[in-house]
């Protein structure tokens, strides 16, 4: 699509509720089972010029978002591969492994990929298990108590931030991992 398309909050709500009802569509595959390999988007990229239009609209229509999402640590342990998985706690990535007796079944080391449409093996979507959200919730809760409580503190749904370039330095950026004491970014509160 052309920039000239998106003229109006009409077209902006209409490309908004597309491009989320895809990415809700793409989460559904993945949790089901890949039923086609076909994108349920427009598969154009939404405009750069129409972005900020975009990201301050919030009616997304008649679609429902759960109230609850999963918690990071969850998230991560459902879409990573066996491979992946040192990427997260010890405990977790122990569940990640194609011997683990709980979840071996969800993290097989050989599956296909089903390339409709595409040249290489890179760009196919790799058909897996269905995933059994309750049955990697329940294995999950029982290894948390594992895990130290300061990388348990990055397992929380948090604030939603957008930080803006700014021409002046600000104030210094405190983090866990290391202060940035040259600052040029505005934060604001989404929530």
């Amino acid at each position: 699509m052309r920039d000239s398309q998106f003229t109006d909050d009409a077209t902006s709500t209409i490309v908004v509720r597309s491009e989320t009802r895809g990415s809700r569509g793409q989460i559904l595959k993945k949790k089901k089972g890949v039923a086609s390999a076909e994108p349920e988007t427009t598969g154009e990229p939404v405009a750069g010029t129409q972005q900020p239009r975009i990201e301050a609209r919030r009616d997304i229509g008649d679609l429902r978002i759960p109230d609850n999402p999963l918690l990071p640590f969850q998230q991560l342990m459902t879409v990573l591969p066996e491979k992946s998985s040192n990427l997260l706690p010890t405990p977790i990535s122990k569940l990640m492994s194609a011997e683990s007796e709980t979840l071996g079944e969800f993290f097989p080391e050989d599956f296909k990929i089903d390339l409709a449409g595409k040249k290489r093996e890179w760009e196919g979507i790799a058909l897996l298990p269905q995933v059994d959200t309750e049955k990697f919730l329940s294995e999950l809760d029982s290894v948390l108590p594992e895990i130290d409580s300061r990388i348990l503190k990055r397992n929380t749904v948090g604030k939603t931030f957008r930080y803006k370039y700014s021409s002046k330095k600000l104030w210094t950026f405190k983090s866990y991992y290391g202060d940035i004491i040259e600052n040029f970014c505005r934060r604001e509160f989404l929530n």
